[in-house]
């Protein structure tokens, strides 16, 4: 069951950098087409997001989830690691969603764009590519197993 619980966290965090880069390629994909006008771009933005977090709030704690459950009772560093870096990930997923991509949808549902417009679509960049960043880095500390660590360690001395 352990094995099973660490295979599904491995999964969850590699599908969701896979979802999050294809968003943001279709996304960019979207912005830059010239049939596109503005209105249409906007309605696809609020259309996509949603998908995009109900994806990523399902995928990133069923990591951690797993993680928790498929580690052993006393955690290594390696599993302390991988658990702090899925919960840091989260965290910033949280605080993106809550504090930058809400204000951000509110400000594209209006007619014309609030001055802060600009900041908060930069913010939400910086901040998706440090949590999607971080994602990726976790799901390749995970994919090194624990026996892998002590041959390694084995090998070294």
């Amino acid at each position: 069951m352990k094995h099973s619980l660490l295979t599904i966290s491995r999964y969850a965090l590699a599908a969701w950098v896979g979802a999050a880069v294809l968003f943001v390629l279709t996304s960019v994909a979207e912005v830059r087409s010239p049939e596109l006008d503005s209105a249409t771009k906007s309605t696809l933005a609020l259309l996509r997001f949603p998908y995009y977090y109900a994806v990523g709030f399902t995928l990133v704690p069923v990591a951690m989830i797993c993680e928790v459950l498929g580690c052993s009772i006393r955690y290594s560093r390696h599993q302390r690691l991988i658990i702090s870096l899925v919960c840091l990930t989260l965290l910033l997923m949280l605080i993106d969603y809550f504090l930058i991509y809400q204000p951000l949808a509110e400000m594209t549902r209006q007619n014309s764009r609030p001055p802060n417009f600009i900041a908060y679509h930069h913010y939400s960049r910086w901040i998706n590519t440090l949590h999607v960043s971080i994602a990726t880095i976790t799901s390749l500390v995970a994919s090194r197993t624990e026996s892998h660590i002590k041959a390694d360690a084995a090998h070294t001395l």
